[in-house]
Formats: C-alpha cells, structure tokens, sequence
C-alpha cells in the first residue's frame, strides 16, 4: 500500500537540512580564513636556504664550487632575536663571500635589524668577508648618513662595495663589481670630471653649505680611482661577478653587450650578475607563482632564481622582506622569506 507524505514532513525535513548546511559553511569559512591566516604568520617568520647553480665553462678547478651567500632586501624585518634563524642558516652554510644586496633599512628608518643581520650573517664558520651595497629604498652613503649604516656596517665588519674588489682562493682570483660600477665604462673620464669639480670646490675654500657636497664627491673620486687601477688586473681566467640590487634588464643587458662587443675587456670578462630587489613577486600562490610585479606584470616570470638575460647569466633572490615598490601589504604570501647561496661550478646541470 502506497504511503501518504505529510507535506509538513516533507518541508520540516528539507529545512533542516538546509540550516545544517549554511552552519557548515558558516564554521568552514571562517576557519579556512583563520588557517590561512596562521600559516602566513608562519610562514613569514621562517627563513629557508635556497641554492642556485651557476655554471661558467672556463671556472678555474682551485674555485669549483665557490660560493657566495646572499641576503637582500631585509626592509627592516627581524627572525628571531638579533635575527637568531639567520644566524643559523649562516653557521651551518660554507661560503666564500657574503653579499647584503640592499634595502636593507625599515621604512621608518631603523637601523638596528640591518646591523643585527650582519652580526648573524657573520656567524658563518668560514669567516667570509661581508659585503653591502645600498637599495633604492636605502639612504644614500653621503655626509648625512655616514654616522648611521653606514658607519654601523664597518663598525661590525661589513665593507661597502663602491668599487670593484677582489678575493682569492686557492691562488685563484674572484672580483666582484658593485652594480654602481656597471654603467662606468671609461672609469678615468668619470674620475677626472670628480677630480675637477673638487679642485673648483676647494679653490673657492671652506664653505658648509658645499662640505657635504665636497665629502661626496671626494668619496666617489676614490671609489672610481680604486676602479681604474683594479680593471686592468682582471684576467680572462678570474671569476668576474656583478653584485646588484635591481636585476639586469634587457635594456642594460644589450647595452652592456655592446660594451663587450666593442672589445671592452672589463665587460668581456663578466661571468654572473647577483641581484635582489623583486622579493620574489612578494605574493605568490602555490603551483602557479607570482600573482604581480612592477614593472613586470601579472603572472611574471624571470624574477627569482637562475635566468639568462639576452645571454647574461643571472640570479635573483627573493629575499627576506617586502620589495620597495611592491603594492601589497607588508607581508610575503606563499612565499618564505630567503637566503640564497649561489655556487659556481663547471658542471652544466640539466
């Protein structure tokens, strides 16, 4: 016998199923926000070791293997007490060289992390010597700043790369050439206009209001004095690398070809670029990448990690703060702060 249905049941039980529902949604949603949430805060107070290879065919055997490590757009962040997880990646990390590729200062200004990084970066068992150069977000090392990070930075060790210098192992030379060096291609026409502009100075005698203005001048006369004695020292068999805080882009790239081209020896010499600035994108997502990057676009790619740029070899770290011209908030999404060891090597790998 066919059953009879109460339409009150038939309505009472299709409610009750739909309010069951809605306080499903209602619980999930607020809690996959709340994980979301955590896991950023996680993730964002954790450092990882990442670890790029590149390969330059003529590397000496004595500097197989040489290895920078490379910290760069801080922005002011800290991990851990006196930056303690840095510090550990760098203890546990061989290196040759560490280099700080800028933006290193907080946005208010504050010094303090900057110099509590290169206190843990130093911590390295290899002693390596600490190399800085300033961001676009960072004060410029003029009169104004030199009691500030500047000062701060020799105080702890570090050495500002205003010019190209160089480090030796096993017998073998490394230069490395501060990116503010690049666009010098004839070094002595800079330093003789320098040398110019501070004999006028001098000649109309102390004045305050020109003294910063004649410190300057002076400091970026012997930056470019120290450059032209030391290119003619680099050798078709050194390892030759440009530490830089913005990547190479192609435009710099054909221009710096050109230099090459024109037989330029210094140019010709080149092995690598290092360089900082984009923090990865700064939001990422998961299997997909960078959502967007100034001047870069959406979805970018050639941001981070090994890349060649019309033939230039180049590495990108993501860094561990916030990029200078990002538009998102403070904080990395998917995207754990980083150190990043570069290490040179004959081998290709594929």
């Amino acid at each position: 016998m066919a059953r009879n249905y109460n339409p009150r049941e038939v309505y009472s039980g299709s409610r009750r199923r739909g309010f069951s529902a809605r306080w499903l949604f209602a619980f999930l949603i607020p809690a996959m926000i709340i994980a979301a949430a955590a896991y950023t805060v996680y993730d964002n107070g954790r450092v990882i070791l990442t670890t790029v290879r590149v390969t330059v065919s003529n590397l000496p055997a004595a500097l197989e293997g040489f290895t920078i490590l490379q910290a760069s757009d801080l922005s002011g962040a800290r991990f851990g007490s006196n930056q303690r997880l840095v510090g550990d990646l760098a203890a546990k990390t061989n290196c040759d060289a560490v280099v700080i590729t800028g933006d290193f200062t907080a946005p208010d200004g504050d010094t303090l992390p900057f110099f509590e990084l290169i206190t843990a970066l130093s911590r390295n068992a290899s002693s390596a010597p600490v190399f800085v150069i300033p961001g676009d977000a960072d004060p410029a090392p003029d009169g104004e700043t030199l009691n500030d990070w500047l000062t701060g930075a020799r105080r702890l060790g570090a050495r500002l790369l205003d010019s190209t210098v160089s480090i030796t192992k096993r017998g073998q030379t490394v230069w490395l050439t501060p990116e503010s060096m690049l666009l010098e291609p004839e070094p002595e026409d800079a330093l003789a206009m320098y040398r110019a502009e501070i004999a006028d100075m001098q000649a109309r005698g102390y004045d305050r209001s020109i003294h910063a203005v004649l410190e300057n001048a002076q400091r970026a006369a012997d930056a470019l004095e120290r450059e032209t004695a030391v290119r003619p020292t680099i050798q078709p068999a050194d390892l030759h690398i440009v530490v830089s805080h913005r990547p190479v882009d192609e435009a710099r790239a054909s221009l710096i070809n050109a230099w090459a081209s024109s037989g330029n020896e210094f140019y010709r010499s080149i092995d690598a670029y290092i360089a900082g600035h984009l923090a990865g994108g700064q939001w990422r997502l998961p299997y997909v990448g960078a959502i967007y990057s100034p001047g870069y676009g959406f979805f970018p790619r050639g941001i981070d990690g090994f890349m060649y740029v019309d033939g230039l070899a180049q590495t990108i770290s993501s860094g561990l703060g916030r990029s200078s011209d990002t538009p998102y908030p403070w904080f990395r999404l998917f995207n754990p702060p980083e150190l990043t060891r570069v290490i040179f090597t004959r081998d290709a790998e594929y």
